[in-house]
């Protein structure tokens, strides 16, 4: 299910991306064919959408290319779950199952719901996440979007929301996004966020069918359960974490992708011997490696990564490899220079 939503999402990036006038194949040729995603011939990664994202956002600088996506992206977009989604409650029982069944619904940001007094915000916690600047704010304008778009769908076409911020500045349409969202809309926050009134939570669906959403959601779970009940959950977790280099769920987090009790996920792990921390500390070197390899610098590998500063970086660096960042990047750069025999 995870590879289909996949799947679904590189598409839409393509059409987006044809709707701007650009050749989707020519556009993201270096990232992956979309011919053969197309053909159902190749299932792309998260990591792939988010260099598509990157893409999109280099060709089409100062155009509403996130907000087309967006759109384009609805409750049929996920198929049967969109069909199971439209039978739950209301929005609160969307929002637990979003957390839940993270793993079948496709890696999305994380968010946090705050609640303050008659007011709910939605909010993006993009913080830690290893994607430039544009592609936050890909991700922040597409997923408020789509969020809008799509709650206005289960409450029966009304979602009025009190205001909308975004992180980044002020884009050459944030005309067109005011009207989209109908609300204030601010930039240059320290957060981007959606703020709603609190009661919306509780409403519930026109369409909501305990009959269909109850048996629904449980089977969703025991699918999750299936899907690494037979298998190493160590390499499905470093496959998680490779998938999202940079961002490193807390164990809590993580166990609920799997559909167990953080418990029982630390147990599984040392049946096979290795704990969560070492799969984080893995992907962490792994990752330090890739970037040292190319042309990143100490501190900004030190930010993705997490640290709050360069020595912390360096000395992690040392214990996990016993050589320095700078004498490991001298080692990779002697390495492709050596002449092939």
């Amino acid at each position: 299910m995870f590879s289909v939503l996949q799947s679904i999402r590189v598409l839409q990036l393509a059409d987006t991306a044809a709707a701007f006038g650009l050749d989707p194949q020519a556009l993201f040729a270096n990232i992956l064919d979309i011919e053969q995603v197309r053909a159902r011939q190749y299932s792309p990664s998260w990591h792939e959408s988010i260099r598509m994202m990157a893409s999109l956002m280099r060709s089409c600088a100062g155009k509403p290319v996130a907000v087309d996506f967006g759109k384009r992206w609805t409750i049929s977009s996920y198929g049967t779950l969109g069909m199971l989604i439209s039978s739950m409650e209301n929005l609160r029982s969307v929002f637990n199952f979003a957390g839940e069944i993270t793993h079948l619904v496709g890696l999305e940001p994380p968010y946090v719901l705050v609640h303050a007094g008659e007011q709910t915000r939605l909010e993006l916690t993009l913080t830690g996440w290893s994607v430039s600047t544009p592609v936050k704010q890909f991700i922040a304008e597409s997923l408020f979007t789509s969020y809008a778009r799509t709650s206005r769908m289960l409450l029966g076409g009304t979602f009025p929301l009190n205001e909308v911020s975004f992180s980044h500045p002020a884009p050459p349409y944030s005309s067109e996004l005011e009207a989209l969202f109908d609300c204030p809309v601010y930039f240059n926050r320290p957060y981007n966020s959606a703020v709603f009134a609190a009661a919306l939570l509780t409403q519930t669906f026109p369409t909501y069918n305990p009959h269909i959403a109850g048996p629904g959601l449980e089977a969703c779970r025991e699918l999750v359960r299936q899907m690494h009940r037979s298998t190493n959950i160590a390499d499905s977790v470093r496959l998680e974490l490779s998938q999202s280099p940079g961002f490193y769920p807390d164990r809590t987090a993580m166990a609920k992708r799997f559909c167990l009790e953080s418990r029982t996920f630390s147990r599984r792990l040392e049946s096979e011997g290795v704990t969560y921390q070492d799969l984080i500390t893995q992907a962490k070197m792994a990752y330090a490696k890739q970037l040292l390899s190319e042309t990143a610098t100490t501190s900004d590998i030190a930010l993705k990564l997490g640290y709050c500063d360069e020595a912390n970086f360096r000395r992690a660096f040392k214990s996990w490899t016993g050589t320095t960042p700078a004498g490991y990047r001298v080692i990779c750069q002697s390495t492709h220079s050596a002449p092939n025999h």
